[in-house]
């Protein structure tokens, strides 16, 4: 009985050492991580300075502040060279970040027909002359809102598909129908009703340069007879699509911009800013 016991006790310590030994070594050191591949930053590219879009951006004195400074620091800052704010009041500040790209038009800040035909007439008119201010003259004039959110890379690049020597309007239509107007004759002679696209500008459009010109004789209308008769009716916020571009309408249906209709954005920050249309991907 007792070599059994003596037996036990040999075998528990001989257990009790093996453990103590186990407990005195050293710990093995967990693999290292893998490391990861660096991260690869991609710049956001801009527009280059010989890129022949001409953007304009309509504004107003109050929404420099609110509007106009997160577009200064976000997409206009990748396109500074091609932009040029139009607005109706002096601001030393925004002067001093713009410097020549800022315009004060001098239209009403009232929103009205004829403010905005002011506005708009001045944007048309600065982008006729940078043709004979620049070499080569630029091709494109886009116009924007103050609460639009411009891509300039993918909106270059969709340029790029059509020829701007062509009749191109890049946009959409205020309606999904021909609007119907009366058409007023000087002199007292007999009215005709006349059927034409309404282009908004409240969504962005763009203009080839082969088609402003030709909006040339209704553009000096407009500024002749600024906020009267359809004159300017047709070219407030855009142009009269049939007449301007020297055929029907019909045949010539305002092209969607893609990739698709203005979206709110996702995150929420412009449309609390103001900023509800995102133009691009």
């Amino acid at each position: 009985m007792s070599c059994a016991r003596g037996a036990l006790c040999r075998a528990c310590l001989a257990l009790a050492a093996a453990l103590a030994a186990l407990l005195l070594l050293p710990l093995p050191r967990p693999p290292a991580p893998a490391r990861l591949p660096a991260a690869v930053v991609v710049a956001s590219p801009s527009l280059r300075p010989d890129d022949d879009i001409f953007i304009a951006v309509k504004t107003t004195r109050k929404n420099h502040g609110p509007r106009l400074g997160l577009l200064l620091r976000t997409w206009i800052s990748r396109a500074r060279p091609q932009t040029f704010i139009f607005t109706d009041g002096d601001d030393p500040e925004l002067q001093r970040q713009a410097g020549s790209h800022i315009i004060n038009t001098n239209c009403s800040a009232v929103r009205t027909r004829q403010a905005l035909c002011c506005k708009m007439s001045v944007e048309y008119d600065k982008f006729i002359e940078s043709g004979r201010k620049t070499l080569p003259a630029h091709r494109w004039f886009c116009h924007v809102d103050d609460d639009n959110y411009v891509n300039p890379t993918t909106l270059l690049h969709l340029l790029s598909t059509f020829s701007p020597n062509q009749d191109v309007y890049l946009g959409r239509p205020s309606l999904d129908h021909p609007i119907e107007a009366t058409e007023r004759v000087q002199g007292g002679g007999t009215a005709t009703t006349v059927k034409f696209w309404f282009a908004t500008g409240g969504a962005g459009f763009c203009l080839s340069r082969g088609l402003a010109l030709k909006m040339s004789p209704w553009a000096r209308q407009l500024h002749e007879h600024s906020g009267e008769g359809e004159a300017s009716r047709r070219l407030h916020g855009g142009l009269h699509r049939g007449r301007a571009a020297g055929g029907p309408a019909a045949a010539q249906p305002p092209l969607p911009l893609p990739p698709g209709e203005p979206a709110e954005a996702a995150d929420g920050r412009c449309a609390a800013a103001g900023h509800s249309k995102l133009w691009g991907s």
